[in-house]
């Protein structure tokens, strides 16, 4: 958990203070209203099934560990301006796709309001300052829930559920050799391939995921 907080207190520390002092903690209305509506990360670490050795490929994690800010967007124009270039790119431009701050007073005052799987936190500990102020803090718990609502990031101290995990590594497995169904397979009746087909249809991917690694079956590049 405190690598998790460290890595995005980090991004969120180097985004604030693209336009406030990093002594600053305190912020009114009037500050949180002139923020910046979003920024931009480089440098993350995520799943590369190029690269088996990768246990990111295994954990779904990410790692922020030597992330950058890139880009601060101060209008939600420019934010979807740069969504649509990063997506003509073919998501190949690193750096420029944005990420909502979650500053908002509205996201703000709402940080601890949502459904019971979402991420929650108890702003009780949190109060706005006397004179109406919000604390860093406040703002941090406001940041999290915007971007990735406290999901873990990878390092050496995360640990995955042990049933998770299994089925994460034969994903990972069967991941490094495409996502096609071996023709012999078919043909030889090994795979019932109505039921494959009927569990993508039915968007059903787990289920079809998890039947075809019971039947053994073989994959292989298209």
């Amino acid at each position: 958990m405190a690598e998790t907080i460290k890595q995005y207190y980090n991004l969120f520390s180097n985004a604030l203070g693209q336009s406030f002092p990093n002594d600053k903690t305190s912020f009114s209305e009037a500050d949180i209203n002139s923020m910046p509506k979003g920024y931009a990360i480089n440098g993350i670490k995520s799943m590369d099934f190029n690269d088996p050795s990768n246990r990111m490929n295994i954990t779904h994690l990410r790692d922020f560990s030597n992330s950058s800010i890139t880009n601060i967007y101060q209008t939600p124009e420019q934010m979807k301006e740069a969504e649509s270039l990063y997506i003509q790119s073919g998501s190949l431009i690193d750096g420029i796709n944005g990420h909502s701050f979650g500053l908002s007073l509205e996201e703000i005052k709402n940080v601890s309001k949502g459904e019971d799987w979402q991420f929650n936190p108890d702003m009780s500990v949190y109060p706005q300052n006397e004179d109406g102020s919000y604390s860093k803090e406040a703002l941090f718990m406001s940041f999290l829930k915007s971007y990735g609502s406290g999901q873990p990031v990878e390092s050496s101290e995360t640990t995955l559920n042990p049933k998770v995990e299994a089925y994460n590594r034969a994903m990972a497995k069967e991941s490094f050799n495409g996502d096609s169904i071996a023709l012999n397979d078919i043909m030889t009746g090994k795979v019932d391939f109505a039921s494959l087909l009927k569990g993508y249809a039915q968007d059903g991917w787990l289920d079809a995921d998890i039947y075809a690694i019971e039947k053994g079956v073989a994959w292989q590049n298209t």
